[in-house]
């Protein structure tokens, strides 16, 4: 049975909450604010995120969902934020950015 450790446990809650607090801020400067995302988890906020974009949400596994997100939200933030996407994945967040600004 292994031990938890407690400064671990609470660095990786700190890092999630990070993570969920820049998904929301890239999130709202693309759709407006997303009212309710405090009780969202992050792959929740991701699919509701994915959806208001137009996009699929992955199927049977909500982790994607979070970086699907985060790629498509890339061009539109001009910063780093998972891996990067193809330019055909760029040009479609390009054309999104442009039609709705």
């Amino acid at each position: 049975m292994a031990a938890f450790d407690a400064a671990e446990i609470t660095q990786r809650v700190r890092e999630l909450a990070a993570r969920h607090e820049q998904l929301h801020e890239r999130l709202s400067r693309v759709i407006g604010p997303v009212n309710g995302y405090e009780s969202m988890t992050l792959p929740e906020l991701a699919v509701y995120g994915l959806k208001k974009l137009g996009l699929q949400p992955p199927a049977d596994d909500e982790d994607p969902s979070v970086v699907a997100l985060e790629h498509a939200l890339q061009g539109r933030s001009g910063g780093a934020m998972g891996a990067g996407m193809d330019s055909a994945g760029d040009s479609f967040v390009d054309c999104y950015i442009n039609s709705s600004t």
